[in-house]
């Protein structure tokens, strides 16, 4: 056999692997990619995504409301979403709104009171901080 037609089966064989070995690394990596990301506000409402499975986001924000003492009045949950409404000590309404994106990615969207102001996405950074604070318990 002619080694340089070898050593292009090789580096030939070598590059496929790498090939298939980076698809394979990207796609098992993609809810990674999109972790934890900025924290949007929209309408009032603060937006995140959090690399954690739906069951674990909807356990910490039942026990951050709790400690925040925020009564929950309505909570609903699914496979694929689940929402908690509740009353501060300000009489504001509070709605915590999770949505399943994938098995380990949770869309996350925290709505205080009725109108954007410092007061409300203060209170809204401060439920999304706590839960963030359970994930690993």
């Amino acid at each position: 056999m002619n080694p340089f037609r070898f050593l292009g089966i090789t580096v030939g064989l070598g590059a496929t692997l790498a090939l298939v070995q980076g698809c394979s690394s990207l796609s098992a990596n993609d809810d990674l990619a999109n972790a934890e990301g900025p924290v949007e506000y929209v309408n009032n409402t603060l937006e995140v995504n959090d690399a954690m499975p739906l069951h674990v986001v909807w356990e910490a924000a039942n026990a951050s409301l709790r400690e925040l003492q925020i009564p929950v009045s309505s909570d609903n949950k699914d496979r694929k979403s689940a929402r908690l409404e509740g009353r501060d000590a300000r009489d504001n309404d509070v709605t915590v709104q999770l949505i399943r994106r994938s098995h380990y990615m949770t869309a996350i969207q925290i709505t205080v009171g009725k109108i954007d102001c410092t007061e409300n996405r203060s209170e809204a950074e401060q439920i999304h901080k706590k839960m963030m604070e359970r994930y690993g318990q």
